[in-house]
């Protein structure tokens, strides 16, 4: 079943709808922050379901998609397509393929809320690397999100793919830098 899901015309056409949607409201930044939230949401995501991989073994590309939309466009702008965009992508796997939370609609959640005011807020941060940028929101996403898990379920140990995820968001980082669109002039 989580494999069928990408081979579904309805899902295929979230991505080419979504591009030309997001191109067409904001440009080429919201409809490449929009490709690699697909890609998260549905692909990556569904080969977690599947695999059990996330526990330890997590790459995700909502975090540069925050800083991408953060710099680029206002901060009320930057909040809500980074609040509802993944949103919308999560439920739309949840119809697809209820076997991750349940069925239907998925609410909205804390990390949803973080992403949100993290990209409202780059654009204080404009001035400053794409690394240090990245160093800021590891250091204020990560504890938010592991205060966030403990308080709903205290007896969750704490999540190895943390750990994972902040090597690949400093090496998307690293990588990215010197590309204009993140250097000050």
């Amino acid at each position: 079943m989580p494999v069928r899901i990408l081979s579904d015309p309805k899902v295929l056409a979230t991505l080419p709808a979504g591009i030309a949607l997001f191109f067409l409201l904001g440009g080429w930044m919201l409809a490449l922050a929009y490709i690699l939230i697909w890609i998260d949401k549905l692909p990556l995501r569904i080969f977690y379901i599947k695999t059990g991989l996330d526990a330890v073994l997590y790459i995700e590309f909502i975090t540069i998609s925050a800083i991408f939309i953060g710099l680029h466009y206002a901060p009320l702008t930057a909040f809500l397509f980074m609040f509802l965009v993944p949103l919308a992508l999560n439920s739309i796997r949840q119809f697809m393929m209820p076997t991750d939370i349940g069925g239907g609609f998925i609410m909205p959640s804390f990390d949803n809320l973080i992403d949100g005011v993290l990209a409202a807020f780059m654009q204080l941060m404009k001035n400053m690397g794409l690394v240090t940028i990245m160093l800021i929101v590891q250091v204020i996403k990560h504890p938010l999100h592991i205060k966030f898990e403990r308080t709903a379920d205290p007896s969750k140990p704490p999540e190895i793919k943390v750990i994972f995820q902040t090597i690949f968001n400093f090496a998307i980082a690293i990588y990215l830098q010197d590309l204009s669109v993140f250097t000050s002039t």
